[in-house]
């Protein structure tokens, strides 16, 4: 996909706001530029377009950060399994090894 034109025009005879497309491809000082040449109501769509673009990044932002405690409390809970196992192991050893010790002391 080919860069937009650098800059975006508002016609004073039709304003209207930028695509969405066109919209993520603008830098903050663009946007804001043409916020500004635009009227009210077309300013109120555009500020509910940011809004709604920084809705989804929060959204996202939260999304990776609750998988992230979902994968610590994984990883966790496999921890505290092996660490269970282990010293069942042991246990076992300890066992195993005292058997031998009786059938070599008899």
């Amino acid at each position: 996909m080919a860069p937009p034109d650098p800059a975006y025009v508002v016609d004073p005879a039709d304003p209207r706001a930028p695509s969405e497309e066109r919209w993520a491809c603008m830098s903050v000082e663009e946007r804001a530029r043409v916020v500004d040449l635009l009227p009210p109501a077309e300013k109120h769509l555009a500020a509910e377009a940011a809004i709604a673009e920084e809705r989804k990044r929060a959204e996202a932002a939260e999304a990776k950060a609750e998988a992230a405690e979902v994968e610590k409390q994984r990883a966790e809970a496999e921890k505290q399994r092996a660490e269970t196992e282990k010293q069942r192991a042991e246990a076992r050893l300890a066992e195993a090894l005292a058997e031998l010790e009786k059938l070599r002391g008899r």
